[in-house]
């Protein structure tokens, strides 16, 4: 019993670990995107040009 409760533990620890990982790589993206958003605004507000602000956001 104690060793399927240590089993169990084992999986549940790597669980979290895999679920960590993938939660930074998330906070990562979401903060590239944000970054992205907050360039196309500046440049929007800077120009008023639309096609600039695509441009540059590529």
């Amino acid at each position: 019993q104690v060793d399927e409760r240590d089993a169990e533990i084992k999986t549940l620890q790597k669980t979290i670990a895999d679920k960590d990982a993938k939660f930074v790589t998330l906070q990562g993206i979401t903060a590239k995107h944000f970054e992205q958003l907050q360039e196309s605004v500046r440049l929007f507000n800077s120009t008023g040009d639309l096609a600039l602000r695509h441009a540059q956001a590529m």
